[in-house]
């Protein structure tokens, strides 16, 4: 049998206070949560109709901080590669510089004319800039950038030797010339599991070979390739240089040499200059996305802050009007709960 249980007159009211008490409680405990982190809420569901706004704009800043990683990482890689490319033109620069000038008729114990020396010393230099790494990745070989992309100088300086020492007439400059650019179109130059493509890469091509995305939908090209015709041209006038007997030539079979070699790094064929320009651009490019995404995601945490953070002056406010509130109303109760019939007469 079900009982009813007894009514009494004031009951309801009772009930009412106490849970009205309740809640103002718990509003005064998250206000005072609120004052001590500075956010709405510590979970997103806190956030009621604005957690979905919450997530997206935290996806939002996720993604530009990923791409922020890889523009970080494809910066550090242009700098140095921008670094490595300047010292291989200034080379390029200096070899035809001194391929106008005379003959200094300075050569050394072993018979060898300065400018040869010098520029077996700058083939040797340029191997070695050739073979950069940005921790442990070789910035000059392509796809393969765990490969060293040039082999060792002495190994180079050996086979070239051996190439012109094989053309019918070891004072024609441009049969000399000729078996040093056959060699550089061979791999023999380039260590086993380096990026090799016959016929060479294009300029085109070695960029390519690496990708940088940086922005929904947009990649920049950062590659290069020892290989490459900017790289490769050098090289031929270096070790065409570098590698002629020097027993065989006299003072003006060199300076033809030199000539012909001033040929090779003229402003009409690709030199390491045109590298740098493209690397310049790749740069322009990536500090221009960078600009705006650090723009945007400034915008996007202004927009995050204004639904997960709280202000702590408003929240105090808010919090010292709940308290008098909560305080008149526990004084109003007490009062309440004393009257009787002989203190109200």
């Amino acid at each position: 049998m079900t009982s009813i249980t007894p009514f009494a007159a004031g009951s309801f009211d009772t009930r009412e206070t106490s849970r009205m008490f309740v809640e103002m409680r718990k509003a005064s405990q998250v206000l005072e949560r609120q004052m001590a982190t500075g956010l709405r809420s510590d979970t997103y569901s806190g956030l009621g109709f604005e957690r979905r706004t919450a997530l997206d704009l935290r996806a939002k800043l996720t993604a530009f901080e990923s791409y922020g990683e890889t523009v970080t990482s494809a910066n550090l890689r242009l700098k140095v590669m921008t670094g490595a490319v300047q010292s291989l033109e200034k080379i390029a620069s200096d070899t035809r510089s001194a391929a106008a000038e005379p003959l200094s008729g300075i050569v050394d114990g072993s018979g060898v004319p300065q400018e040869q020396a010098l520029a077996r010393n700058n083939l040797a230099f340029a191997v070695e800039i050739l073979n950069t790494d940005v921790n442990g990745r070789h910035v000059f070989a392509g796809r393969a950038s765990d490969t060293r992309p040039v082999a060792a100088y002495q190994q180079i300086f050996a086979d070239l030797r051996a190439a012109v020492a094989g053309v019918a007439d070891p004072t024609d400059p441009n049969q000399i010339v000729q078996a040093v650019s056959d060699y550089f179109d061979t791999t023999a130059w380039r260590p086993a599991g380096s990026e090799t493509t016959t016929p060479m890469p294009t300029t085109a091509d070695a960029r390519a070979s690496v990708l940088a995305r940086i922005d929904e939908g947009q990649s920049v090209a950062i590659g290069a390739r020892a290989d490459e015709p900017g790289f490769r041209n050098l090289l031929v006038a270096l070790g065409s240089l570098a590698a002629a007997d020097e027993t065989q030539l006299s003072q003006e079979d060199f300076a033809a040499l030199s000539s012909r070699v001033s040929d090779l790094l003229s402003s009409s064929r690709p030199q390491p200059r045109d590298v740098a320009m493209d690397l310049g651009r790749a740069q322009a490019t990536i500090n221009a996305t960078k600009e705006r995404q650090d723009a945007s995601a400034s915008l996007l945490r202004e927009a995050l802050d204004d639904v997960e953070l709280v202000s702590t002056e408003e929240a105090a406010v808010s919090l010292l009007n709940l308290q008098t509130r909560l305080q008149a109303s526990f004084q109003t109760t007490a009062m309440l709960s004393r009257l009787s019939l002989v203190n109200y007469l």
